[in-house]
C-alpha cells in the first residue's frame, strides 16, 4: 500500500513548506482533491437534474409492474438504454472522495512515516517504544491506538527516548512540525478529539453539521429532493461522520469539513453555469422530441405473413422495435431448426454408418 499512500504523504510535504501548519496544508490539500474531481462533480450536477425529469416515467414503470417484478426490470432496462440514464452516476464523487478519505487516514494515522519520511525498519522500533511508553503511561481508549501523535507531542516537549532512534535531521523536523489549526496549540490535529470543554471537540461535530448543510443545499440546487430512504442515509451518513471524528485523529474531521464546505461552494458556483431549472427544460424538451419521433410513422418493407410478398407499411417506431424484434426471433428460430436438422441428418449418418460396420462384422 505504500506505493500509493507515499505520493499523498509527499504532496503533503510540498503543500506543509508552503504555509508551514499542518491545518492550512490540509485546507489546500482538499481544494486540490476537489479540482480533481470537477469534470465528475459537474456530471454529477447534470445526472442529478436528468433524474428530477425521468423520476415521473420510472415511477410510472413501477406502479404499472408493481406485481411483476420481471417485466418492471424489463422495462426499467429499455428506459434507462433509450434515454441513457445512469442512476448511480450521482455516487461517483461520493464514492472517490472516500477512497481519498481512505488514503489520507493513512497519512494522517502514520505522519511520522508518510509525512516526515521515516523508513519502514526507524518506524517500527520508535513505534515499539512508544507502545512500552504509552503502556506505563496508562494511555487507553482511542489515543492509544494511535502512536505517532504520542511521539510527536513526546519529541516536542522536551522528551529525549527517540533522540537516539530516529536520524538527526528528521528528528528536527519533527521539532520544527506545526500540526495545529492556525497555530492554535489547543487544536493538535494529531490528537483524536474527546467529549468535553476543549476546541478540538469543535472539529467532528463541525464535519457533521456541514455534511448535513452541504447535502441539503446541494439537492435544493440541482432540484434532488432528499426525501424518504435518501433522507435518511443523508443524515445517518452525517451522524456516522461525526462519531467516527471522536475515534480517529482530528485532521480526518477537518478534511471533511473543509471538502464539505467547498462542495457547499461549488454546487452554488455550478449552478450559475449548469441552472438545473434551464437543464431540466432543455432535457424535457429533448425526452418530448423522442416521444414525437417514437409517434412518427415510417414507411417500411415488410414481408406479408399470409402470402409472402413485400409489402410497403407505415408503422411507428414501438411498432417498428416490435417487427424487428419478431424478425430477430424468425431468425434464431430458423437458425435453431436448421441446428436440429443438421444434427438429426449427423446422428442418422451415424447410425447407419454403425449399422453398415455391423453388417460387414456379421459377414465376415
Amino acid at each position: 500500500m505504500d506505493f500509493i499512500i507515499r505520493p499523498f504523504g509527499w504532496l503533503m510535504e510540498i503543500l506543509y513548506s508552503f504555509v508551514n501548519n499542518y491545518g492550512l496544508a490540509l485546507l489546500l490539500f482538499t481544494v486540490l482533491t476537489r479540482i480533481v474531481m470537477l469534470p465528475l462533480s459537474i456530471k454529477q450536477q447534470k445526472s442529478m437534474a436528468k433524474m428530477t425529469v425521468y423520476n415521473p416515467l420510472i415511477q410510472e414503470i413501477q406502479k404499472k409492474y408493481a406485481n411483476n417484478r420481471e417485466k418492471q426490470q424489463e422495462e426499467m432496462t429499455k428506459l434507462y438504454t433509450e434515454y441513457d440514464i445512469k442512476p448511480t452516476m450521482g455516487c461517483g464523487p461520493m464514492v472517490i472522495q472516500m477512497a481519498f478519505v481512505m488514503v489520507l487516514y493513512e497519512v494522517i494515522r502514520k505522519p511520522l512515516r508518510h509525512f516526515v519520511g521515516l523508513s519502514a525498519d526507524v518506524y517500527n522500533k520508535v513505534v515499539a517504544v512508544a507502545t512500552d511508553l504509552m503502556a506505563a503511561a496508562g494511555t487507553t481508549g482511542a489515543q492509544a491506538t494511535y502512536h505517532d501523535a504520542f511521539i510527536i507531542n513526546n519529541i516536542q516537549t522536551g522528551g529525549t527516548e527517540f533522540a537516539e532512534l530516529i536520524p538527526t535531521e528528521l528528528y528536527q523536523k519533527i521539532l520544527d512540525l506545526d500540526f495545529t489549526v492556525f497555530g492554535l496549540s489547543s487544536m493538535d490535529l494529531t490528537q483524536v478529539p474527546e467529549f468535553g470543554w476543549n476546541l478540538l471537540v469543535i472539529i467532528p461535530i463541525l464535519s457533521a453539521v456541514s455534511m448535513i448543510a452541504s447535502q441539503f443545499i446541494t439537492s435544493l440546487v440541482t432540484g434532488q429532493k432528499m426525501k424518504g430512504a435518501m433522507g435518511i442515509m443523508m443524515y445517518g451518513m452525517s451522524i456516522w461522520i461525526g462519531y467516527l471524528g471522536f475515534t480517529l485523529p482530528a485532521a480526518l474531521s477537518l478534511y471533511w469539513f473543509y471538502s464539505n464546505v467547498i462542495g457547499l461552494v461549488q454546487s452554488l458556483v455550478l449552478r450559475k453555469f449548469y441552472n438545473p431549472e434551464k437543464f431540466k427544460e432543455q432535457i424535457r424538451a429533448e425526452l418530448e422530441a423522442k416521444r414525437a419521433e417514437k409517434k412518427r410513422k415510417k414507411t417500411v418493407t415488410v414481408t406479408d405473413s399470409k402470402t409472402g410478398e413485400e409489402v410497403q407499411k407505415e408503422v411507428t417506431e414501438a411498432e417498428l422495435a416490435k417487427l424487428r424484434l419478431a424478425k430477430a426471433r424468425a431468425l434464431q428460430e430458423e437458425k435453431f431448426r436448421k441446428m436440429e436438422e443438421e444434427a438429426r441428418a449427423a446422428a442418422e449418418a451415424a447410425a447407419a454408418a454403425k449399422a453398415a460396420a455391423e453388417n460387414t462384422e456379421a459377414d465376415k
